[in-house]
């Protein structure tokens, strides 16, 4: 009987202690991976440079609300940008500290809300999902809201399971209060997780008493209020309204020409809140664990479905009505409810199986739904740095480019332009004002503007700024937009654009001129190069990746075209 008795406190210490090893485990690689991530130190991408270039430009008072490119963000996230770069300086690390900070912290949260509600165990497997999920990794990498989103979701869950496990405690509720109203102030989509949580509160108040019921509607009252005043103030700003509902149209469900295509759309924006790589296997995993956690939480308790449930649902529900576009980067805020759901999923189907075998079954199970977003992860750790480096291109350009030498800018490469050319350690920030407010009348988001409809004749002689001892020229728009999740309306650029693009740089060349081209087009930087190289132009040098490059073009009246084109590899680029 002694020895029975033994052995079965040994067996619970040596499994609690790999319990805790494998959380340990979890954390640390999520957390390695996101530094890892981080320390790349890669190129801004291009929604990146555009907010970064005005947290970089304006004063905290003058960011509510973002001033240029429709950025649509919450102050107090736009707030914590900027007193980053005033301590450590413009550049990416700075730009990426509070998003890091963000990613890292969500993990223990992730554990601690998912332990509360739904157990040990599942709550392992949320936290190693939640850590390798690739597309939260990428999200603690970019100076850009979305990690911050996920770490608000996770701790108003974590403090509404507290709130409702223990409701007499007057201190949960205030925490979660003050949370809720953190919340609201850092990430644009906190109100469909605070809906979600009073929801779950209201579902779960039952018989309870009448001061558990007057918390609970001060609470909704108060995050109510903070959000109104906060939509009326900040995000009502019509022009971002209308821009963002254009540029998402193909993210929400009620501008879909079928109910197939309906769900279609919300099954790729649930799967690319998980995965930055089309998986059709590893997403139906996720689908299919995420539906009987569903199940299984509702079995449990009708308040854990809403809570964890209610994010997504309310995101698909604001998709449907054009308020909120889902999947991909805006659907970050539903990844951990979603994760814990999973994770709820892979207990019941665990439970499912033959007891002798539960534990085996369990660990398959968990081994089938880890394995894509692991490999993933592990891809985005080890890949090859980024083709895409405007910083590298703009880098040499001023190494190679004499003060005298006139220069021409791609209008989609206006804002990553200004980045990496502004001395940032003083404090003229004269002409990146002037060339941030200049691009910003071309149309919402650095030019991407629609096609005009007519051709391009005499445009743009009025961008032609002074630069170092000589100009730089911003191009105009092409015509060919970009758009969320679909294809442009125009594959081509508008007619007469590469004409009158040419003539504008032909006209600055002394004879010398350079063409920088940072997230350019393949269809309008052939056509622009091409239009060039028949002007007479000889390539001097060049320095060409993926969607960035910089010629320096020479008119001096050597025509050669062939080998122009062959210099920039014209011939070779496909739209």
């Amino acid at each position: 009987m002694i020895h029975t008795w033994h052995d079965r406190v040994l067996s619970r210490a040596g499994r609690s202690l790999r319990f805790r090893t494998a959380l340990r485990l979890a954390i640390a690689t999520g957390i390695a991976l996101r530094v890892i991530e981080y320390l790349r130190g890669r190129s801004l991408w291009i929604d990146e440079s555009m907010l970064a270039a005005n947290v970089a430009l304006h004063s905290a008072h003058d960011l509510i609300p973002v001033p240029h490119f429709e950025q649509v963000v919450a102050p107090l996230f736009v707030w914590m940008l900027r007193y980053s770069v005033i301590v450590f300086g413009v550049n990416e690390y700075a730009l990426r500290l509070m998003p890091l900070i963000a990613g890292c912290a969500t993990l223990p949260l992730v554990w601690l809300a998912a332990r509360r509600s739904i157990g040990p165990r599942p709550a392992l497997i949320a936290t190693w999902l939640t850590a390798i999920t690739p597309a939260l990794l990428l999200h603690s990498a970019e100076a850009k809201p979305y990690s911050v989103d996920a770490l608000v979701a996770v701790a108003i869950v974590a403090l509404t399971v507290r709130a409702i496990r223990a409701p007499r405690a007057r201190r949960n509720w205030l925490e979660l209060g003050v949370a809720g109203l953190a919340g609201v102030g850092l990430s644009v989509a906190a109100p469909f997780v605070l809906a979600a949580s009073g929801g779950a509160i209201a579902v779960a108040g039952g018989p309870r008493t009448t001061r558990y019921a007057q918390r609970a509607l001060a609470l909704g009252v108060v995050w109510a209020i903070a959000f109104l005043a906060l939509y009326v103030l900040v995000y009502r700003a019509e022009p971002a309204r209308s821009y963002m509902r254009h540029f998402w149209a193909w993210a929400f469900l009620s501008a879909q020409p079928s109910v197939a295509a309906a769900a279609r759309v919300a099954w790729e924006g649930l799967i690319a809140s998980f995965l930055v790589r089309d998986a059709p296997l590893g997403g139906a995993l996720i689908v299919i664990a995420i539906a009987v956690g569903l199940v299984g939480c509702a079995r449990r308790s009708w308040w854990l479905a809403v809570l964890f449930a209610g994010p997504l649902a309310l995101a698909l529900v604001a998709s449907f009505a054009t308020l909120y576009p889902i999947g991909g980067r805006t659907g970050s805020v539903t990844v951990p409810t979603a994760a814990m759901l999973a994770s709820m999923g892979v207990a019941v189907l665990a439970q499912t199986a033959a007891r002798s075998r539960r534990g085996v079954r369990g660990l398959v199970i968990s081994a089938l739904l880890l394995f894509e977003p692991a490999v993933e992860s592990v891809w985005l750790a080890v890949r090859a740095r980024s083709a895409e480096e405007p910083r590298q291109i703009v880098h040499d350009f001023l190494q190679q480019a004499r003060p005298t030498e006139p220069v021409y800018v791609f209008v989609r490469g206006v804002p990553d332009w200004v980045m990496y050319t502004t001395d940032w350690s003083t404090a003229d920030t004269t002409r990146p004002l002037r060339l941030i407010r200049a691009v910003s009348r071309l149309g919402p988001n650095s030019g991407n503007a629609p096609p005009r409809g007519h051709r391009v004749v005499g445009e743009g002689d009025e961008l032609r700024f002074p630069f170092r001892r000589s100009v730089e020229l911003i191009g105009t728009p092409t015509g060919v937009e970009d758009l969320a999740l679909r294809p442009p309306a125009q594959a081509e650029p508008d007619s007469g654009w590469a004409e009158n693009e040419m003539r504008r740089i032909v006209v600055e060349a002394r004879p010398t001129v350079w063409v920088v081209l940072l997230h350019h087009r393949a269809s309008a930087t052939r056509q622009l190069l091409s239009a060039l190289c028949a002007a007479g132009a000889r390539v001097s040098y060049a320095s060409a990746r993926r969607e960035a490059a910089a010629y320096r073009m020479e008119f001096d009246g050597a025509e050669d075209s062939a080998s122009c084109r062959a210099a920039t590899n014209v011939d070779r680029l496909t739209p």
